[in-house]
């Protein structure tokens, strides 16, 4: 008898347990998912670009041969820097504010900003520059 109700007790508890579990892998998605709408809306008010459209350019015109690019695969350069966390910086190219105004100039034409860069300009019109500034900003923490 003792057992049988040793049995229920453990099974209420694994029953709670798992419930309680559950409940904080939803609260983690949830919260998660709001961050991540945070962090989209913020990137998208300071750069005014679309950060999806930032993913394409970034992969079209080959940043990733030169730079580690959080959320982009290929992107494994190490030619220069990482760009992980790019958005918490406090400089630019190591010469300018790191404002989203300045970071799209950069990539536009960076040696517009630093002539002895060793970026070099991509061609990119002045949307696309900030598109990606709006993807790094996004999705580069």
């Amino acid at each position: 008898m003792l057992s049988r109700h040793r049995r229920h007790l453990e099974q209420g508890v694994a029953i709670v347990l798992g419930a309680v579990a559950l409940y904080a892998l939803a609260d983690v998605l949830y919260f998660g998912r709001a961050e991540r709408s945070k962090i989209t809306d913020k990137a998208y008010a300071l750069a005014g670009g679309n950060i999806e459209h930032g993913r394409s350019v970034i992969v079209a015109v080959g940043c990733g041969a030169c730079h580690e690019i959080p959320g982009i695969a290929s992107a494994r350069g190490q030619v220069g820097p990482s760009l992980q966390g790019v958005a918490g910086r406090a400089m630019i190219g190591g010469v300018v504010p790191n404002t989203a105004d300045n970071l799209a100039r950069w990539v536009e034409n960076p040696r517009a900003i630093n002539a002895k860069t060793a970026m070099p300009v991509l061609g990119l019109t002045a949307e696309q520059a900030r598109d990606v500034t709006a993807y790094l900003y996004a999705r580069a923490q």
